[in-house]
C-alpha cells in the first residue's frame, strides 16, 4: 500500500520529466532492451518496429508508460484500465466524485468497455499519460472527457486532510542553493526529505554553479526536484521575459514548477509595476508548460505586493516568515501554526518558509527548510 503523498509525488514527478507515452511501458526507464521486449510483446501494425524505434529516440532515460501501465509502480501490478476500475471497492460516476480527493478517474464507451485512465490529483487536475503524440499531461478533470472515478484499496489516505480547497498534504522541503556547498543527498533523503526546491540561476543569468550537481545527486537519492526558484533582480517586464527564458533554457524540457522570488531592495516602491513583473514572468513560464509560484517574505508581501494584490494573476504563494528568528531548528521539529503567515497576508499559501537556520543530516551549516501545503486549488494552470 502506497500512501497518498507518495502517490501524488510520483504523478508530479512524470509530469516533471516529462514521462514519454510508451504502448506496454509500466513507467520502466526507456532503453534499447526495453523497447526491443515491448516490440516482441505487443508488437503489431501501429505498434510495430519503427514506433518503437522512435520513442527510443524520443525517451532514453526517461520513463515510458501507456495510461494503465503508468500505474504499476505505486499499485504494484500491471492490469488493463477496466481491471483497475473493476479492482476499486468504491467507485461511480464522475459527477459523484469528491472534488478534494484524489483517485483513479476513467474514460470509455461504457463501464464494459473503459479504455482510458488517468490520476485526479484533488484538486481539479489529472495527470495522465495521454497518447504517443502528447506523452504525460496535466489537464483539468471537468474539461476532459472523464466518466467514472475509482477510489482504490492500495492507497493509503491516511496522511492527507480534505477541505474546500483540495487534499492538502503537509510535506517538509527544502531550499538549496551553491551556499550548501557539497551535499550528501542519501543522508538528505534518510533524514526524511523527499521534495527539493533548487536554485537555478545566478544575478548573471548563468546557472547556479551547483544546480546541475543537486539535480543529478537528487535523483540518484530518490529526492523529487519539485521546484526551481529564481532571485529576482527585475525591475521591468521586459527583463522579467528574458530572466523567465533563461529559466527554460536551463531546465532544457524539465519541468518542476518555477517560483520567481521577488524581494530585492531594488524591487521596493515599484507599485503596480511589480505586479506586471510578475505577470509576465507567469506567462511565460506557463506558456512553457510548467507551474508558476511567487516566492517572497511576509513583511515585504504586506508592504509591496499586497496593495496591489488584485492585479497579479498568480495563485501560488510561497511566504518565509521566522517566527523563532534565526534560532537554530532540527528538520524533525514542525512550525507552530499559530504563526502561519497566511494569517497576516489575508491568503492561502502553497509553502511557508519557517526556518533558514535548519539543520539535516548531510548538509553542513544552515539551509531553508519549509512545510508545504499540497496540492492548493489553483496549484496549475494551463
Amino acid at each position: 500500500m502506497k500512501k497518498i503523498t507518495e502517490v501524488l509525488s510520483y504523478f508530479e514527478n512524470l509530469y516533471a520529466v516529462p514521462a514519454v507515452y510508451l504502448w506496454g511501458g509500466n513507467g520502466e526507464i526507456i532503453t534499447p532492451a526495453l523497447c526491443e521486449k515491448l516490440y516482441k510483446t505487443y508488437g503489431s501494425a501501429t505498434y510495430n518496429k519503427a514506433y518503437y524505434n522512435n520513442k527510443l529516440k524520443e525517451g532514453a532515460g526517461k520513463p515510458g508508460a501507456d495510461s494503465s501501465g503508468a500505474f504499476c509502480p505505486v499499485s504494484g501490478f500491471d492490469a488493463t484500465a477496466k481491471n483497475y476500475y473493476n479492482k476499486c471497492p468504491e467507485k461511480g460516476n464522475i459527477t459523484a466524485l469528491p472534488s478534494t480527493k484524489p483517485c483513479l478517474v476513467f474514460k470509455g464507451n461504457s463501464i464494459s468497455s473503459i479504455s482510458h485512465m488517468g490520476f485526479y490529483c484533488g484538486n481539479g487536475y489529472v495527470i495522465e499519460m495521454k497518447s504517443s503524440k502528447d506523452n504525460c499531461v496535466k489537464r483539468p478533470l471537468l474539461e476532459n472527457g472523464w466518466k467514472w472515478y475509482g477510489i482504490p484499496d492500495w492507497i493509503d489516505y491516511s496522511d492527507a486532510k480534505e477541505t474546500d480547497g483540495g487534499c492538502i498534504l503537509t510535506k517538509k522541503c527544502l531550499d538549496v542553493s551553491s551556499y550548501q556547498g557539497t551535499v550528501n543527498w542519501s543522508k538528505v533523503k534518510n533524514a526524511g526529505i523527499q521534495q527539493v526546491i533548487l536554485k537555478i540561476i545566478q544575478k548573471n543569468l548563468t546557472p547556479d554553479k551547483r544546480f546541475e550537481e543537486y539535480y543529478s545527486g537528487c535523483q540518484a537519492a530518490g529526492i523529487d526536484v519539485i521546484g526551481v526558484y529564481n532571485y529576482s533582480y527585475a525591475t521591468t517586464p521586459a527583463k522579467a521575459e528574458t530572466d523567465a527564458l533563461k529559466v527554460l533554457s536551463v531546465l532544457n524540457g524539465r519541468r518542476p514548477m518555477v517560483w520567481l522570488d521577488v524581494e530585492d531592495s531594488c524591487q521596493k516602491g515599484l507599485g503596480t509595476v511589480l505586479a506586471d513583473i510578475i505577470n509576465t514572468y507567469q506567462t511565460v513560464i506557463e506558456t512553457a508548460g510548467c507551474s508558476f509560484g511567487v516566492y517572497t517574505g511576509m513583511s515585504f508581501y504586506n508592504s509591496y505586493i499586497k496593495p496591489y494584490a488584485h492585479k497579479i494573476r498568480c495563485q501560488n504563494w510561497w511566504i518565509a516568515r521566522y517566527y523563532k528568528g534565526y534560532t537554530k531548528m532540527d528538520v524533525s521539529e514542525f512550525p507552530n501554526e499559530q504563526y502561519n503567515p497566511k494569517n497576516s497576508i489575508g491568503r492561502d499559501i502553497y509553502g511557508w518558509q519557517f526556518t533558514s537556520s535548519g539543520q539535516v543530516s548531510g548538509i553542513f551549516g544552515n539551509v531553508d527548510i519549509n512545510l508545504l501545503y499540497l496540492p492548493e486549488k489553483g496549484v496549475v494552470h494551463e
